[in-house]
């Protein structure tokens, strides 16, 4: 059995969320995402994204206009094929500290509304 390695929990947020992946020079990929955690996201996408692209993520609850939003930027750290799609993962880079607020209480909401309670487990 592999032991775990994350330092952060994850929530699942299948079909809550979206993400939009910006890199430079590119066009802006929409794509819903999977899980979320204090370090990174993972999500879906129809092609692969190059391995260390550094990129923006701007992440959304769900799809109404009010929902909170928050980008930070990362680097892809896998791009893998899926079930028809390629599950993609980027890792934050270092978030500041105006934004780890803003991250907490997005990932707070995600706890909410999936019913998880691991993110009191989440060490600091």
């Amino acid at each position: 059995m592999q032991e775990e390695r994350r330092k952060w929990s994850r929530f699942s947020i299948k079909g809550k969320g979206k993400i939009e992946l910006k890199s430079q020079g590119k066009e802006p990929i929409q794509a819903p995402a999977l899980n979320v955690s204090r370090s990174g996201v993972l999500f879906n996408t129809d092609g692969a994204v190059d391995r260390s692209t550094e990129v923006s993520v701007r992440m959304q609850m769900d799809e109404t206009e009010s929902s909170e939003q928050i980008e930070l930027d990362g680097v892809v750290v896998r791009s893998d094929p899926g079930s028809g799609k390629f599950d993609t993962a980027v890792s934050f880079s270092e978030v500041p500290e105006e934004r780890k607020s803003k991250l907490d209480e997005f990932l707070k909401s995600v706890e909410i509304s999936s019913g998880d309670d691991d993110f009191l487990d989440v060490p600091e």
